[in-house]
């Protein structure tokens, strides 16, 4: 079954400061590339954001990293989706991403984000537990 990868995994595969997290994160991006795993041009963005601003990963090894990646996208509808979901108690842009999710049939996210856990249909999997 296809899993979603959220921002702070992929932001832990470029941070140096845990090597725990870093080796974890990085296998789990490895199915990014091998298609067992997905994530979205929203999670692309904020993973460049963060990347570059807390995390000061040179650019070209954030530009390396997306080339080979096809993010999920999402549409009007998926926002209008979000703005339900945001009932859970979740903030917009988690409940964006379920919405993602939940609009190509994904159930589960890699996340340290507990707050999935409230959204009827997501599962959210710490794997640094």
């Amino acid at each position: 079954m296809t899993k979603f990868v959220d921002t702070n995994i992929l932001a832990y595969s470029m941070d140096e400061r845990d090597s725990r997290k870093q080796q974890i994160a990085k296998v789990i991006t490895i199915g990014l590339i091998n298609g067992t795993h997905i994530t979205s041009v929203q999670v692309l963005g904020e993973f460049c954001r963060v990347s570059t601003e807390k995390i000061g990963a040179p650019t070209q090894e954030i530009i390396d990293f997306l080339e080979p990646l096809t993010p999920l996208l999402y549409t009007k509808n998926t926002i209008e989706k979000a703005i339900q979901i945001r009932n859970h108690k979740v903030p917009f842009w988690d409940a964006l991403i379920a919405a993602t999710m939940l609009e190509h049939n994904i159930s589960e996210i890699y996340t340290e984000d507990e707050v999935f856990n409230r959204i009827p249909g997501i599962k959210a999997i710490n794997p640094f537990k």
